[in-house]
């Protein structure tokens, strides 16, 4: 049972003192395990001098047994204070000799399994410790019927494993055997049963008479050659399977057929190649034989002659053996157009180097008189163990914590759900269907009529860095045609046809509208041709994935040397790597007057494109639509274009730098320039672009930023971020401030229940 492994339950025990910190059981537990390590004699008189009601964790800290032990319950119990519950487990795993005293990699495994269990209730409790620990008891109280203490090998061990075992896996070495045998048994059981059973037909074989042959029956004749064709598009299957599973190694075992003669003068090898015709190694030569015939190569399991003709015959099994030059399939033997150069064949075991292994009891003995001989020498300082941690973001929410890092102080140390809290069953109303879809709906809406529907002008100058093929897809002009926009909202479970005056109808008039917008804008006219600012578009990517990678090192004002974010324990932590994955909405390959070439990173924002749009009267609606798409200029024409820019530009930044990533690692003649990004506003049609001064400053607030993300993670002392001042307008769209329990929210207001901050005087 896993709640039971030694390496739970001291976890389990500082749950519970997370969840009651007078709790003795508790007490007990964690002061005996290797977190503590007191002896029997330490916690009886530690505990006895425990008044009822005192709070625990100070009490073990004054009778710590050592320095270090001590200072590692203060930190505990600093994090527990802060409620950091996580993180005074990963202190606990981290910090203490818990790991020590169970090296082995089973308890790894449990005490991981036993966090994604914590976690996992965490999420539904509002990881409040109390209610935690109470779904946890209950789980143990399951006993055997609760979760198990299961393990998996670790990725040095060797898995024996069926076909349809490995289903889903991948291992770096994949050893296949039983490809020439695979398959027979199952057609002599199928031909000995009396009864067939396909998913079309049912057919029973009798025999009424044992002294005469069985009556011929076209049911069962039929019946077994579609149970034949089953039972070999099954194999085919398995085959696929078997051979699909490898990453970098594939290692076949088997003999095509059953003579061979190997010449050890020659260093040749003869086999005869007739496998048979129910098992996967008949698959195997067949493939074999296509790949080589495509790639035009030559391999002794194709002649000449089909090698010369317009299609591959069939294969015929051969009776004399087939000579085969090891070395000749090493390096000219091609498998398909783009696939290996050849193969490696072994023909006995002695073609291997002879490993030998030794006990565990000789390893000991040796390994003890190694040192046994070895000259004792002064001890030296021990190396500090050099660290990299790696902290995975979201681009789209670094604007929102640069401009209140209390958001994500509150959500990665608290642990705090990043959703708003509501009280269930408060019997409120269900709202009525809205005009307007969700902004994040409507949102993913547009972007996907801007992906299907915008066109591609694959018009690539002689100058420029040549484009993978990635950039060259088909893209046809129906950015705002009915079309494009009935697709996206069937896609969306709208249906093709919305019936007129409904609200989908006026969801999708309104996309064709901005599709529109988009066209007679800048975006609209450079796909179409156009040479506008200074450039033109040769190709267009959506939704370009990308993965980044940002290295922080910290270095001293002084002497420029790196300093590391943490030490303890004899290991520093002397880098962080800010792991961001996403998809940038749209990248335009871009090219100038003097022929060089660019990219350039555009988001799509749907800002005021709902409720507050006006297509009638674009001046009486949304401020956005007080520009027209045919201002051409980049530059941001309102308070509220610029606004909005500003709001994003660390996303944008960081959409950039990784381009920028991608591009450093081309050849230097196959690199393209990174234009500052820009925004396309969904409103009004056009796009509006950083300045080169902006881009700069956005990249320093970004690295500035994602510094202070890592202190956070790694300092322990880090200060609690103080909340927005009196009157803040950013607190509105918070998840910490909105719902039925306000947990943060600007200085002059109140925290607490909504209901009863409002019925207040």
């Amino acid at each position: 049972m896993l709640l039971m492994q030694p390496v739970v339950q001291p976890l389990m025990a500082i749950l519970g003192l997370m969840a009651r910190p007078t709790m003795r059981k508790a007490a007990v537990t964690l002061a005996r395990s290797a977190v503590v390590g007191m002896t029997e004699g330490q916690v009886h008189q530690t505990l006895t001098t425990l008044e009822s009601g005192v709070e625990v964790l100070p009490h073990l800290i004054a009778h710590a047994p050592s320095q270090p032990v001590a200072r590692l319950l203060q930190r505990i119990h600093r994090l527990i204070s802060w409620g950091a519950v996580y993180d005074g487990f990963d202190a606990v795993l981290d910090d203490s000799d818990l790991l020590v005293a169970h090296p082995d990699d089973a308890q790894r495994q449990f005490a991981e399994a036993w966090l994604a269990i914590v976690q996992s209730i965490g999420n539904e409790t509002g990881h409040d410790a109390a209610a935690m620990y109470r779904r946890m008891v209950d789980v143990r109280e399951l006993g055997r019927q609760g979760p198990q203490a299961i393990t998996k090998p670790n990725a040095t061990a060797v898995q024996i494993m069926t076909i349809h075992g490995s289903k889903g896996l991948q291992a770096p070495v994949v050893v296949v055997s039983g490809l020439f045998s695979a398959g027979k048994a199952d057609a002599n059981m199928s031909v000995q049963d009396n009864i067939l059973v396909t998913p079309q037909v049912l057919a029973g074989r009798i025999q009424p008479w044992r002294a005469k042959d069985r009556p011929q029956d076209g049911l069962w004749a039929f019946a077994a050659e579609m149970n034949k064709a089953q039972d070999k598009a099954e194999l085919r299957r398995k085959f696929y399977v078997a051979l699909t599973r490898v990453k970098d190694r594939l290692i076949l075992t088997g003999s095509p057929g059953n003579a061979s003669t190997f010449d050890e003068e020659a260093g040749t090898l003869a086999v005869r190649f007739a496998p048979d015709p129910r098992t996967m190694g008949r698959m195997l030569i067949e493939g074999l034989r296509r790949a080589t015939w495509c790639a035009g190569g030559g391999a002794p399991w194709v002649s000449e002659q089909e090698l010369e003709q317009t299609t591959l015959p069939q294969f015929t099994p051969q009776r004399s053996q087939t000579p085969i030059n090891p070395a000749a399939l090493l390096n000219n033997a091609p498998l398909g157009e783009d696939g290996l150069r050849g193969l490696r064949i072994y023909h006995h075991a002695k073609c291997f180097e002879t490993v030998e292994t030794h006990s565990p009891q000789r390893r000991a003995r040796t390994m003890a008189g190694h040192l046994e001989a070895q000259e004792s020498t002064a001890p030296t300082a021990p190396l500090s163990l050099q660290l990299e941690e790696n902290i995975k973001g979201a681009a789209h929410h670094l604007d929102a914590t640069f401009s209140c890092p209390r958001k994500y102080w509150l959500e990665h140390v608290k642990g705090w759900s990043s959703e708003p809290f509501h009280l269930p069953n408060t019997g409120v109303e269900p709202d009525a269907p809205r005009r307007w879809p969700e902004p994040t709906t409507f949102g993913l809406m547009m972007h996907r009529v801007l992906e299907i529907g915008l066109r591609n002008p694959r018009s690539l100058s002689d100058d420029t860095p040549r484009l993978n093929a990635s950039w060259m897809h088909e893209g046809v002009d129906e950015l705002s045609s009915s079309i494009t926009v009935g697709r996206v909202m069937n896609e969306f479970g709208f249906g093709l046809e919305q019936e007129n005056g409904s609200r989908e109808a006026a969801w999708r008039d309104r996309l064709m509208h901005l599709g529109g917008l988009v066209d007679s804008g800048l975006l609209g006219r450079w796909v179409q041709g156009e040479t506008l600012n200074g450039w033109s578009v040769e190709a267009v990517r959506t939704e370009l994935p990308f993965f980044h990678r940002e290295r922080i090192v910290r270095q001293t004002e002084s002497d420029g040397f790196p300093t590391p974010f943490r030490s303890r324990n004899g290991a520093t932590v002397e880098r962080v790597n800010m792991d961001f994955s996403g998809r940038a909405d749209l990248v335009l390959a871009l090219v100038n007057d003097e022929g060089k070439g660019a990219l350039q990173v555009v988001d799509l924002k749907t800002r005021g494109c709902l409720a507050r749009f006006n297509e009638r009267t674009p001046s009486k609606g949304h401020p956005l639509q007080h520009v027209p798409p045919t201002e051409l200029s980049t530059v941001p024409q309102s308070d509220e274009e610029t606004l909005i820019l500003h709001e994003h530009r660390l996303q944008l930044a960081l959409y950039s730098v990784a381009l920028e990533a991608i591009e450093g690692r081309k050849p230097p003649a196959e690199r393209r320039t990174i234009l500052p990004p820009a925004l396309l506003l969904g409103a009004n049609g056009r796009i509006v672009q950083l300045s080169t001064t902006a881009f700069k400053a956005a990249k320093d607030d970004l690295k500035t930023h994602l510094d202070w993300r890592a202190t956070v993670h790694l300092s322990a002392d880090t200060n609690e971020p103080e909340r927005q001042p009196a009157g803040s307008t950013l607190c509105g769209d918070c998840p910490f401030y909105r719902g039925d329990l306000r947990r943060c929210g600007p200085e002059d207001e109140p925290l607490g229940f909504v209901s009863l901050l409002d019925d207040g005087p």
